[in-house]
């Protein structure tokens, strides 16, 4: 009897045991396989509009007298007055130090005078005519740092110009008057840049600078009836520029 008590423990032993070391060996297994993660990378907006601007400028244009010719040769004594400008823009700050901009500005017409020598003992010949300007720039500029909401600067530009010639007229007294048509051409322009900034609040910038510009010539039309050949030229119009505008940064 005792020995087959003996027998039962035994084999009850054995079963056991081999039924905690299936139960070890899929444990384990368990803890070798990977674990499993359901992640969602986040996806972050971009910031549409972060580091650009808007800009507005309002000038008085001081300009140079520009070198006028026709076909018989030059003229002198070219004068013309000042005037008044003003244009929008936008650009795009790319760090402390450096940022870049887009301009249109319209340049109001200004009076040009000029006269040619008559030989002899006739009057010289006055000619007058009507200029006005539209430039299309891209500028960079270079920040010098800030202190106490004061940032100033030097820039560069370079783009077009669609100069209008509202008309010549060409008057020597006791012959007669010569007009030539009026005349639209679009011609290389250049700028050059010097200022200061200052921050009125996070997003909104008073601009105060210089500008010179200079726009490679005009051209008017024919004379009319075709009285006399070709067309009266300008060149190198020039003009220094005193600029007050404002800068919205869009956030």
């Amino acid at each position: 009897m005792e020995g087959k008590t003996m027998g039962s423990l035994k084999k009850t032993a054995l079963l056991a045991t081999a039924a905690l070391m299936a139960a070890s060996t899929a444990h384990a297994a368990d803890l070798l396989d990977p674990p499993i993660f359901n992640h969602t990378p986040e996806i972050i907006p971009a910031e549409v509009g972060s580091n650009w601007y808007l800009r507005g400028d309002i000038g008085y244009s001081v300009n140079r007298a520009p070198s006028g010719r026709v076909v018989g040769g030059p003229l002198f004594n070219e004068g013309v007055d000042n005037t008044w400008m003003a244009g929008i823009g936008f650009g795009y700050q790319f760090n402390e130090y450096f940022r870049t901009d887009a301009t249109l500005d319209y340049h109001h017409t200004f009076d040009f005078t000029a006269t040619t020598p008559c030989a002899g003992a006739c009057v010289n010949s006055l000619h007058s005519a009507d200029i006005s300007a539209w430039t299309l720039m891209a500028n960079a500029y270079l920040d010098f740092g800030t202190w106490e909401g004061l940032t100033p600067y030097i820039g560069a530009g370079i783009g077009g110009a669609y100069v209008s010639v509202d008309g010549h007229s060409v008057r020597t007294p006791g012959v007669g008057t010569v007009n030539y048509s009026g005349g639209d051409r679009w011609a290389l322009a250049a700028a050059a840049m010097a200022g200061a900034s200052y921050t009125i609040t996070d997003n909104l910038l008073l601009d105060a600078g210089y500008r010179y510009l200079w726009i490679d010539g005009a051209k008017s039309g024919s004379a009319v009836g075709g009285v006399v050949p070709g067309n009266v030229n300008y060149d190198d119009l020039q003009s220094h520029e005193l600029r007050l505008g404002l800068r919205y940064l869009i956030d």
